[in-house]
């Protein structure tokens, strides 16, 4: 078999005899893999095993979208990276990682940040894309691009112990699709119900098994063999060691997309007032007096912070010993802005103080410290 000298070394058959060899894959599907294009957007936790796993099985082309910096904080689950890439970007520790363990194959990297202008021009040119991002606004925008586009999404999540992985918009032999992400999730849950790995934490080990399992319905699918997770989601929990499967129904939800809508569940509902990074900016620019609070934990405010009152919302929860510690710095007479990492727990912290008092003048941090930087000041640390 002559596979494409751009891709495969003459050695190519010794390097990957283990896998030649096993039933359903063969030479053929080797060939497969080397004529295949992924893109993997999202170079963390998830993305990491994704991507090492498509480089050591011999996929053709690779594409690597992030425009994040590696954090202390990252290291615990993100093992490609080392103490000397903090505050490097990511997508260049992965791509040296990469080179250096597939140098036969085409890499991109795409050091941005996807958005509703670029998605569906990047998603084109791939043949399957792998999603190993860690918000609901990203899957939703990946999603509806994979459908616009007519690619397979391959989608993986983790949470705590637990973690799920899915692959949607397949397309079966008669040119039908099967179900995607708005199917199974057509609206955002409430931000208290899909916190992120800064907010909620994760087992270090989970995401490189969740995103193992992405890297292997990727190569399952390119090969064209087992039963892909199509129509169904797997649900993993690591604390008991045990899996389950759900079927995902095929509401129609195709037919409803047609444009790219980054659908945040910061956003889904309107009982919080907003602020967005600009305005508070030129609050802050023109001294209007107002009150700003910062309801993340100790160890996120010692990384970056962008000044206001520390109380964490840990300290101000129902169940804690302190839970007046808020009303003695919130004033009813003036704008109280709270904010946190992505806007979701300090969103919780305004719904708390409306149900317990008369307070008409509060507001959160659209899109919270992560939106202040990426629009306000790019040269504070990532978080």
């Amino acid at each position: 078999m002559n596979l494409p000298e751009n891709r495969y070394r003459p050695d190519w058959k010794n390097r990957y005899s283990r896998q030649i060899g096993v039933p359903g894959v063969g030479e053929i599907g080797q060939g497969r893999l080397a004529g295949a294009s992924v893109l993997v957007i999202g170079a963390g936790g998830l993305g990491i095993p994704i991507v090492q796993y498509l480089a050591s099985a011999g996929v053709g082309r690779l594409g690597i979208a992030d425009n994040d910096v590696v954090s202390l904080s990252n290291l615990q689950r993100q093992p490609a990276y080392r103490e000397s890439d903090v505050g490097q970007k990511k997508t260049e520790g992965i791509a040296r990682m990469v080179r250096a363990l597939n140098s036969s194959m085409v890499l991109d990297v795409h050091d941005m940040r996807v958005s509703e202008s670029n998605i569906r021009s990047l998603v084109r040119d791939y043949d399957i894309v792998a999603d190993a991002t860690d918000n609901f606004a990203a899957r939703y925008g990946i999603n509806d691009a994979c459908v616009l586009e007519n690619k397979p999404m391959v989608y993986g999540s983790v949470f705590r112990y637990e973690g799920q992985v899915a692959v949607f918009n397949v397309q079966n032999g008669k040119g039908e699709f099967g179900p995607n992400f708005r199917d199974l999730f057509p609206k955002p849950p409430p931000p208290e119900l899909a916190p992120n790995c800064a907010e909620a934490g994760v087992f270090g080990a989970l995401p490189g098994i969740i995103g193992s399992i992405q890297a292997m319905e990727i190569i399952k699918w390119i090969i064209g063999t087992g039963d892909l997770l199509d129509g169904r989601m797997l649900l993993f929990d690591g604390a008991r060691m045990s899996s389950d499967s759900i079927t995902i129904p095929d509401t129609g939800a195709r037919h409803e997309i047609h444009s790219v809508q980054f659908t945040d569940a910061a956003c889904a509902s309107d009982d919080v007032a907003l602020i967005s990074p600009e305005i508070l900016y030129k609050w802050k620019k023109d001294g209007k007096e107002f009150v700003l609070i910062d309801v993340r934990e100790d160890h996120e405010r010692e990384a970056v912070h962008i000044g206001g009152h520390h109380i964490p919302q840990t300290t101000h929860s129902e169940n804690s010993e302190h839970p007046d510690e808020l009303t003695r710095v919130v004033r009813p007479d003036i704008p109280v802005v709270f904010y946190c990492r992505s806007g979701a727990r300090s969103r919780q912290t305004v719904l708390q103080l409306q149900s317990s008092g008369d307070y008409p003048h509060l507001y959160n941090l659209e899109g919270g410290i992560l939106a202040w930087i990426d629009r306000i000041d790019p040269n504070l640390p990532s978080c």
